[in-house]
């Protein structure tokens, strides 16, 4: 290839490419606070006592899109927390988008515990917390 045909490639891969800003505010610590999951949770029964073990947490917080033709990246703040009960895991997620609906996700046991994408407001989870 010559200079020429690389130049218009990479031009046209530019354009094709696009990067931008979004005005996502964070998920409030009120809603969903790491910082506060306990790290081991105690079940009681007549029979027997069992605990849940917090293994990881886990926040990402991407303040940009992008869409580009092998690559596509959506603005968004997760946070998400992950208990082992009985050597299973259970995990817990958060999710909020730049169009400020919230998903909630719980995943469990296989797939027997299964509320995956869950969409509230945050309003919502504020006051049926």
């Amino acid at each position: 290839m010559n200079k020429g045909t690389i130049s218009f490639l990479s031009a046209i891969l530019t354009l094709a490419s696009c990067e931008k800003d979004c005005r996502l505010q964070p998920i409030s610590t009120n809603v969903f606070d790491l910082n506060a999951v306990p790290k081991t949770l105690y079940l009681e029964s007549d029979i027997e006592i069992d605990s849940l073990v917090l293994v990881e947490t886990l926040e990402n917080f991407e303040k940009t899109s992008y869409k580009g033709l092998m690559s596509y990246r959506e603005c968004e703040h997760f946070k998400s927390y992950e208990y082992n009960f009985r050597n299973e895991r259970i995990f817990v997620s958060i999710r909020k988008n730049d169009k400020g609906t919230i998903n909630l996700s719980l995943l469990g046991f296989g797939r027997c515990l299964n509320l995956d994408e869950i969409v509230v407001s945050e309003e919502e989870l504020l006051s049926s917390k």
